[in-house]
């Protein structure tokens, strides 16, 4: 009676609170029981709680629990559903896991092949200087054309033929700097070396440009 008294604003019916005399949980020290008919769980649950109390040297314990009662298939679902959850969670972080190693292996190797791709460059245009230097050097006219007959390069000696530098012949043709029938042997030549693939040697007598004087040239074609 006293501690209905006490407990008289209780309204919550999903808190069962058990009063026990001394420190032990157990059916014959229990001294009070908040629902009136008795508690449907034999067990504390794994939500409960427990107080021990000391009052005036005497020890009292109180157990708060649930009143409600999960059912079994429902206590499956919601273990299932961590489960499932867990699961998710894990394939979740190994995706993301694995994008960021694929990220950082993409990564490294675009670094690397970056470093192959700038240090072929370096070498490319340290051969491309080294032709260049040695083709100066010859006192030859040394040039090289494509198929359409257009300057690709060329040398010094060549440059003192059509009077101009090589940034102003390249990409030019033989139309360009002399006169159609000269500019129609040269062509006719280029073409008896492209069509047979095989060196091609012929005599011409050309003018340089720069000065004006003629030389009578054995000028060497081969296709490359």
């Amino acid at each position: 009676d006293l501690m209905h008294g006490i407990l008289r604003q209780w309204n919550d019916e999903m808190v069962d609170l058990k009063i026990y005399d001394g420190n032990r949980i157990e059916e014959a020290s229990l001294l009070f029981d908040s629902v009136q008919k008795g508690s449907t769980q034999k067990h504390p649950s794994l939500f409960s709680q427990i107080r021990t109390i000391n009052f005036h040297g005497h020890e009292w314990t109180l157990l708060f629990d649930t009143t409600y009662t999960i059912h079994p298939l429902q206590n499956s679902s919601i273990i299932m559903t961590v489960i499932i959850g867990l699961i998710l969670t894990l394939l979740f972080f190994g995706l993301v896991l694995a994008i960021q190693n694929t990220t950082i292996n993409a990564k490294r190797i675009a670094d690397t092949l970056t470093k192959k791709i700038q240090k072929s460059e370096a070498q490319v245009k340290k051969n491309e200087a080294f032709l260049q230097n040695l083709i100066h050097a010859m006192p030859d006219l040394v040039w090289l054309k494509d198929k359409e007959g257009t300057y690709l390069t060329c040398n010094s000696r060549f440059e003192s033929f059509f009077g101009s530098k090589k940034h102003e012949i390249v990409g030019k043709t033989d139309y360009d700097f002399v006169d159609k029938a000269t500019a129609d042997m040269f062509s006719e030549n280029d073409f008896k070396v492209m069509y047979s693939e095989e060196m091609h040697i012929n005599e011409e007598w050309i003018t340089f440009a720069h000065d004006g004087h003629k030389e009578l040239l054995e000028t060497t074609k081969m296709p490359i």
